[in-house]
C-alpha cells in the first residue's frame, strides 16, 4: 500500500469517525448547542482571541474532512460572536477548509478524482481556462452545489491555491452571513425551521437571483458528460 493510499484511508477514517461521533452522539443538535451556548459565550468573553482561533480550527477541519456541521457552526458563530465577527470568522474558516480539501485533492487524490469524475474535470478545466478565479466565485455563490465535490474538482485543475482561496472567501460570504445573522436568534429557536422567519425570508429573497444565475453552473457540476458529448456545446 502506497503512502498516498494510506493517507487517503486515514483521512476517510477520521472523517467517518468524526461524523459518526458528532452527529450520532447529538453534539450538533439544536438542543445541545443551546444548552452550551452561555458557556461558550463566557469562554469567548474570557479569552476572545483564543476562542476565535479554536472555533476557526474546528470549522476548518469540518470543511476539510467533509464532516457534517458547518450549517450549525454558522448559527453558533452568529450567536457567540455577533453578525460582523461571526461572518468574518466563519467565512475565513470555510475558505481555509476548502483550500485544505483542495490541496489534498491536488497532491494526494488527483488520480482518483480524475478517474471518478472525468467529464466534470474536463468541463471545469475548460471553464477555469476561460474565466479563472471568477468561475470559482460563481460556484461559491450558487446555493445547493456540493462544496466538498467542488473542492475536489478544483484541486485537479490548474488554478492556484491562492486564487482559489480568495475566490472562495468572497463567494461564501453572502450565504454564511445569512446563517450567521439567523444565529443571532439561536437561543430562542425551537427548531431549525425557525430560521424561515419573515426577516430571514426577505433576506433570502434578495439572494434568490443567484439561483437563476447559477443554474447553468449547477448543471455543469451534475452532468458527467464531456463537452464533446453534449452535441459540441460547452455547458
Amino acid at each position: 500500500m502506497t503512502f498516498k493510499t494510506k493517507l487517503t484511508v486515514a483521512l476517510l477514517l477520521i472523517a467517518g469517525v468524526g461524523s459518526f461521533f458528532l452527529v450520532n452522539e447529538g453534539y450538533l443538535t439544536l438542543d445541545a448547542v443551546q444548552k452550551n451556548l452561555e458557556f461558550m459565550r463566557s469562554q469567548y468573553e474570557a479569552t476572545p482571541a483564543l476562542f476565535v482561533m479554536a472555533f476557526m480550527l474546528g470549522y476548518t477541519l469540518f470543511v476539510a474532512l467533509y464532516i457534517p456541521g458547518p450549517f450549525v457552526l454558522n448559527l453558533m458563530a452568529g450567536a457567540i460572536f455577533g453578525p460582523l465577527v461571526g461572518t468574518v470568522t466563519a467565512s475565513f474558516a470555510a475558505a481555509l477548509g476548502s483550500v485544505a480539501a483542495f490541496l489534498v485533492a491536488r497532491y494526494i487524490l488527483q488520480d482518483a478524482v480524475r478517474g471518478r469524475f472525468p467529464g466534470q474535470v474536463i468541463s471545469i478545466d475548460k471553464a477555469i481556462e476561460e474565466m479563472g478565479g471568477f468561475y470559482v466565485l460563481l460556484l461559491r455563490l450558487v446555493p445547493g452545489l456540493p462544496v466538498g465535490l467542488t473542492n475536489l474538482l478544483m484541486g485537479v485543475t490548474n488554478i492556484s491555491a491562492l486564487r482559489f482561496f480568495l475566490a472562495s472567501l468572497v463567494g461564501v460570504v453572502p450565504w454564511i452571513a445569512f446563517y450567521v445573522v439567523a444565529g443571532g436568534e439561536l437561543a430562542q429557536m425551537k427548531s431549525i425551521e425557525d430560521i424561515a422567519s419573515v426577516e430571514m425570508s426577505l433576506m433570502a429573497g434578495a439572494l434568490v437571483v443567484l439561483l437563476i444565475l447559477g443554474r447553468f453552473l449547477s448543471q455543469k457540476i451534475s452532468d458527467p458528460r464531456t463537452p464533446e458529448r453534449r452535441k459540441g456545446h460547452f455547458v
